[in-house]
């Protein structure tokens, strides 16, 4: 390769707090580094969310996902919704975030197409 800097593009995003912040996220979380079953947990309002779990503790981790990319949409945690319970009980690990952002009704609101991950260490029902 023959590149020089002149020949170098100017990024349009930088993505190095992200991958330092995702890298700290699987350090601190040995559900992330490990095998163990991981099953889907369905909400009535259609999100998608996936529980990962510990073989060797009771660790787990809840991905939610928002697979509506029109529209944003609020995950219940008052204990009405199963993905929504579940993430109430954890506590949110997503990359570049500081805390979660709950809408005026006590849900979670979510951007159209974002994901949020949950860890908690009470064992699940």
């Amino acid at each position: 390769v023959n590149s020089r800097p002149s020949d170098w593009e100017t990024p349009k995003f930088d993505l190095t707090d992200f991958i330092r912040q995702t890298n700290l996220m699987k350090a601190d979380h040995s559900v992330l580094n490990h095998e163990g079953p991981m099953y889907r947990v369905d909400s009535p309002t259609g999100v998608v969310g996936l529980v990962r779990r510990n073989d060797i503790g009771s660790e787990w981790v809840l991905i939610v996902a928002n697979p509506d990319d029109n529209g944003r949409w609020s995950l219940e945690t008052d204990g009405s919704d199963p993905v929504g319970r579940l993430a109430a009980r954890g506590t949110e690990i997503t990359p570049c975030r500081d805390a979660p952002t709950y809408d005026g009704g006590g849900g979670l609101a979510m951007a159209p197409g974002e994901i949020r991950l949950f860890a908690g260490t009470a064992p699940l029902d």
